[in-house]
């Protein structure tokens, strides 16, 4: 494996951890201060906000900064808002603490938005093949699952044995220490002639849109049971907070695997036919959760399938987006890297935005059973959706695809060693 990807899993490892550690954190800090679960609510998920406006200008943003620079500083913005978020135990007014937390959140999220997405155009970038395209894609989301498995227990163990301020202190610093490292993960500059509107009128294209869509769906399937869950399991089973935490392990665990089953079945099949069997499978999991749920044990296998489920779509879908570009036929590989990771980004954000607010609203309307329904009944909707456009409008025949790859991997090798190249030697 190429040690630059395990530089890009690390970074992703700690954005997860960073991510996670505040579910831990500010609840027992916004107590004292009497903060509602409302505005701690708001707090936590106005890291979402930023996504929205600053993903869809990354691709533009990356033609006309230096890579390595843009990458550089969007992390020192995550490192200094993630110090600065320690610091708010020291505010003794509640109106302030909130304000201050809410910029440090949202500072997080500015950040995190152009990090993200240069990772996942650098690990496309750095691949050589359609296989390690799906490999790294896999193994950068694994990262960030497995940072936000972590999060929780380092948050907890430091902040019992020091206080509220040093797990922000340490993450933080480890982030910063390891800055230098990015200076051989660069990649030189496209010189396409760009707008900065390309991402939204690529985004209503239709092959684009309809993956797109899957992404976010996926996602929200993903992360929807993450404010409810717990409860739900403590109530019915008697369940400790670890033990919830393990359970939510699971799927990073069936995810991992899933990383290194899927590639025989998308030389064969290809990342369509993937992405709407994903679809079904996550439309039967999550419709048979009132089954599932009636035995501790069968929960365990419920969670497995829909690790299983989603993992084609998130680790697919950027072949999907690339695949899609280079029938468009304008842009050069690295800008195409980069718009095709802006869209997985920025649905992967929507659908984590949006998935804990369907799943809390449905369940307190409802009841959890019936939150998990609605969602297999939009994964199965979208299932549908994709499946037309996959057999009648924009099916891919394995025979292009593969000339796809042979071409690209004959055509923009050398290209491609040249720019990381020169992006080192600059």
């Amino acid at each position: 494996m190429n040690w630059r990807i395990l530089i890009l899993m690390s970074t992703n490892m700690m954005f997860g951890i960073g991510y996670s550690m505040l579910e831990i954190l500010f609840p027992l800090e916004a107590k004292k201060y009497g903060t509602s679960e409302t505005t701690s609510g708001i707090i936590f998920s106005s890291i979402s906000i930023p996504n929205i406006i600053i993903i869809p200008l990354v691709p533009y943003l990356s033609q006309k900064i230096n890579k390595r620079l843009l990458f550089t500083i969007s992390t020192l913005i995550i490192i200094i808002a993630t110090i600065a978020f320690g610091l708010a135990s020291l505010i003794k007014r509640k109106n302030i603490f909130e304000i201050y937390s809410f910029i440090c959140r949202f500072s997080q999220g500015i950040g995190v938005a152009i990090s993200q997405t240069m990772i996942y155009s650098f690990s496309v970038s750095l691949s050589e093949n359609d296989k390690e395209i799906n490999l790294y894609m896999g193994l950068m989301e694994f990262s960030f699952s497995l940072g936000q498995a972590i999060g929780p227990f380092y948050a907890s163990f430091l902040y019992n044995i020091f206080n509220f301020t040093i797990p922000f202190f340490i993450l933080g610093f480890i982030v910063l220490f390891s800055l230098p490292l990015y200076y051989y993960i660069n990649i030189q500059n496209a010189h396409d002639e760009i707008s900065g509107f390309d991402f939204l009128k690529l985004i209503f294209n239709l092959k684009i849109f309809l993956t797109f869509i899957a992404l976010i769906i996926a996602m929200i399937a993903d992360i929807f049971y993450e404010p409810i869950l717990e409860n739900y399991l403590i109530e019915k089973y008697n369940f400790s907070s670890l033990l919830v935490s393990l359970y939510f392990d699971i799927p990073v665990v069936t995810f991992f695997i899933a990383i290194y089953l899927i590639n025989p079945f998308l030389e064969k099949y290809g990342t369509k036919f993937q992405i709407t069997l994903s679809l079904l499978l996550m439309s039967i999991s999550l419709s048979s959760i009132k089954l599932l749920t009636q035995n501790s044990i069968l929960l365990i296998f419920q969670f497995i399938m829909l690790g299983f489920s989603e993992a084609p779509i998130i680790i697919t879908s950027m072949e999907d987006f690339l695949i899609s570009l280079k029938e468009i036929n304008k842009f050069s590989e690295e800008y195409s890297n980069d718009l095709a990771s802006s869209f997985f980004t920025f649905s992967v954000s929507l659908g984590a935005t949006i998935g804990p607010i369907i799943g809390a609203y449905y369940s307190e309307k409802k009841g959890f059973d019936y939150s998990c329904f609605v969602i297999s009944i939009i994964s199965f909707f979208w299932f549908i959706v994709f499946g037309v456009g996959l057999f009648n409008f924009i099916s891919i025949d394995f025979k292009n695809r593969n000339n796809y790859h042979n071409n690209i991997k004959d055509i923009n090798n050398d290209n491609k060693e040249n720019l990381i190249k020169e992006g080192e030697d600059s």
